[in-house]
């Protein structure tokens, strides 16, 4: 069930982030809140300490890119969310949705080459929570449902 909350968050932040070019808190902080609770039915205090752990991990390190105006905020929560999720230890969540966040930079700079996409004000970034949804996805196809997605 975990699952197809992230899913589904991370689904209607891209939505967001592509209209809006933002992830609101008022759709990161319910998915935070549920896993904090569903944590603290299945596991116990100890499971919560891991979540935080890696949301504090994955939310620090992505600190630096915010810094440097390369993330926005949004970008570096619901990743941080999605973090805590998956852990921090698990890399391969974090190269899926690197790699997909590499295709969609190409195939941004391909479109803007061509000219078949004007170079707007609102595409000189890119919304980095199509590749976390896309890289979610992803990984939940590859790596956990042997094929299927969850």
């Amino acid at each position: 069930m975990s699952t197809y909350i992230i899913i589904l968050g991370s689904f209607l932040a891209m939505i967001r982030d592509l209209k809006e070019r933002k992830i609101p808190n008022k759709l990161l902080a319910p998915l935070f809140a549920y896993q904090l609770v569903y944590l603290l039915v299945i596991w116990d205090l100890k499971g919560l300490g891991v979540y935080l752990l890696s949301i504090l991990i994955v939310g620090g390190v992505l600190l630096i890119p915010f810094a440097c105006h390369q993330m926005g905020a949004g970008d570096v929560k619901l990743l941080a969310i999605c973090g805590g999720y998956f852990g921090f230890t698990n890399l391969n969540i974090y190269i899926y949705i690197g790699l997909m966040g590499g295709i969609l930079a190409l195939l941004v700079m391909v479109l803007r080459q061509t000219q078949v996409l004007r170079v707007k004000e609102e595409w000189k970034t890119i919304p980095y929570a199509v590749p976390i949804f896309l890289g979610t996805v992803l990984y939940q196809i590859l790596e956990v449902g042997s094929g299927h997605l969850l």
